[in-house]
């Protein structure tokens, strides 16, 4: 999700049987056409995309149903979003697949529903009531490494605007469980860090804030002491909440005492059991300022949604505002849930992860380890 790439390689006639697919590089520029070198017929789906029927569409839309409910119950009203976006027009969009159209005009296949949402909010809904509580159901494209998927169905929410404080964190929190416990998901956790927090100790210990970001977001944890210097111990460790609010926040620092109050909200609550606390996780997306996450469910070895808070990024279109929200990749929560999930490929191995967590005990409960 930064910066620029090249053109998308492949444009199509539309009018043949079957239908072709042509290198870009014979894109005619002067003539506006396509040569006719073929390159291989359209007989099946592309790799990474989506493909499914019968009994497969059922649970899908199963599953659709039942977290619009939950959405919904918790007052979350619907969007929707452009699928064709302006070139580049989102933070890291770099996995973008990208367009040419008839006009000569670049464009985006949507990687990311929040930037778009974000723009809707700030421009064409500004003077509308705050908190803005939206939730939406989008297939998204992007080249994704770990699964090799590149059409992605997500199901999300937004909390855009109002309090940005603790009780807010905790509400997106508490929907995004209570979506897991509508589909099905047992014996999740909830890997939560802080951005904020993990820059504030960089900067109080005397290392670079954005390099130490840096390696915790490309996960280069061998380069952590090395970068953060003292900073590492405060970073490198992963807990329950009892641990984490016995005092390993540091509450000397403005967004420990900030992350605490959400912690503690969080432990009042009854998905307590399901939070793993790990300071050092940053997320790639560089929106995110404050409270993040990252769902990991038994059977599957990568997480199967994201989130958290990302109160400057409507400052891009004038107006900064709090915002926080979630995302979930409803095809890994399907194969997790119904045990389809492939053994390999992880980006973030769950026996790791389950080891690290063996602080959060065996008792029962909707996030409890099973």
């Amino acid at each position: 999700m930064r910066g620029p790439r090249e053109p998308l390689t492949g444009a199509s006639s539309g009018n043949d049987n079957p239908p072709r697919v042509f290198h870009a590089l014979a894109y005619e520029s002067a003539g506006g056409g396509c040569a006719t070198a073929e390159r291989v017929a359209a007989d099946r789906a592309a790799a990474g995309a989506l493909d499914a029927v019968l009994a497969a569409v059922a649970r899908r839309r199963r599953l659709e149903g039942a977290l619009r409910e939950r959405l919904e119950a918790g007052g979350y009203r619907e969007v929707a979003v452009p699928l064709l976006q302006p070139a580049a027009s989102g933070d890291g969009w770099e996995a973008a697949y990208r367009v040419l159209d008839q006009d000569g005009d670049i464009l985006d296949l949507r990687p990311d529903v929040t930037g778009p949402v974000a723009r809707l909010c700030a421009l064409g809904d500004a003077g509308g009531p705050r908190p803005r509580r939206l939730w939406y159901q989008a297939p998204i494209f992007r080249r994704v490494p770990g699964d090799g998927a590149r059409e992605v169905l997500q199901a999300g929410a937004e909390r855009i605007g109002g309090d940005g404080g603790a009780a807010a964190d905790a509400e997106v929190v508490g929907l995004l469980a209570e979506c897991l416990e509508a589909a099905g998901a047992r014996g999740w956790l909830l890997a939560v860090g802080h951005v904020g927090y993990a820059r504030e100790v960089a900067a109080r210990a005397g290392a670079d804030p954005g390099r130490v970001a840096g390696v915790l977001r490309g996960r280069r944890l061998a380069d952590l002491e090395r970068v953060a210097g003292a900073a590492a111990a405060d970073l490198a460790w992963r807990g329950d909440l009892s641990e984490a609010l016995a005092g390993r926040i540091r509450a000397d620092l403005p967004a420990g005492r900030r992350w605490r109050r959400v912690l503690q909200a969080l432990d009042r609550s009854r998905w307590g059991q399901g939070i793993l606390v790990e300071p050092g996780f940053v997320p790639p997306a560089a929106y995110y300022t404050g409270l993040v996450f990252e769902v990991l469910v038994p059977g599957s070895p990568w997480p199967v949604g994201d989130g958290g808070r990302y109160d400057e990024l409507l400052r891009r279109w004038g107006r900064a505002e709090p915002a926080i929200g979630f995302a979930l990749d409803c095809e890994r929560l399907l194969q997790a849930v119904e045990g389809e999930a492939p053994a390999e490929g992880t980006r973030r191995a769950w026996a790791a992860v389950s080891g690290a967590a063996e602080a959060l005990g065996a008792a029962a409960g909707p996030g409890a380890r099973p």
